[in-house]
């Protein structure tokens, strides 16, 4: 059986790529991840066993799932779930009162998948302002949803792989390091 996603739509025909496999969190859980989004390429090798982490410690953590804390600029520290899969990053309905942000309502259509496209309507959080391992980002829009699942971890939303956009999404589980940098010019994605 192939496997195949749906990538979205040109001209009203439907992209389709097939995949050949899953890279699942029992590898990555053991290897220095590096996902580059730019010239896409994913890149495993072995950790550092002797890796400087940034003051801050720890940002990635395994509770059953992959957990990303960030810490917003007035100290409140937020628990992502990861999910690389997830086409886009998100925030539960508690991330607003925790930290305060502003919201609005909304709409967003969503591409990919095997759904389509849907059209999304709901409160988003207008943007959230944290530090990821000491490295500062901003996070906008995110569409406010609740989880239909619960989890014995308080989440405060879920990181989608938009986050990478065109850089480098580094997933260093051994060491608890979860980064993202800028994609590193001049290398060509390979055919």
């Amino acid at each position: 059986e192939r496997m195949l996603v749906r990538l979205g739509d040109q001209a009203g025909v439907p992209i389709v790529a097939q995949i050949e496999g899953v890279v699942g969190y029992d590898l990555i859980s053991r290897m220095d991840v590096r996902i580059d989004y730019g010239n896409g390429r994913v890149i495993l090798s072995k950790p550092d066993v002797q890796v400087h982490l940034p003051v801050t410690g720890r940002n990635l953590f395994w509770v059953g799932t992959p957990i990303v804390r960030l810490v917003t600029s007035k100290g409140i520290p937020l628990h992502f779930n990861l999910d690389t899969g997830a086409q886009e990053t998100y925030s539960t309905d508690g991330l607003p009162i925790k930290t305060k942000a502003r919201t609005f309502r909304g709409e967003r259509r969503l591409i990919g998948g095997l759904a389509g496209v849907t059209s999304v309507h709901g409160r988003f959080v207008d943007e959230l302002r944290a530090t990821m391992g000491g490295q500062a980002t901003v996070l906008r829009k995110l569409l406010i949803f609740v989880p239909e699942v619960s989890s014995f971890v308080g989440l405060d939303g879920i990181l989608g792989s938009d986050i990478g956009k065109g850089g480098v999404v580094r997933i260093d589980a051994t060491n608890g390091v979860f980064t993202i940098g800028e994609s590193p010019r001049g290398l060509r994605p390979r055919s």
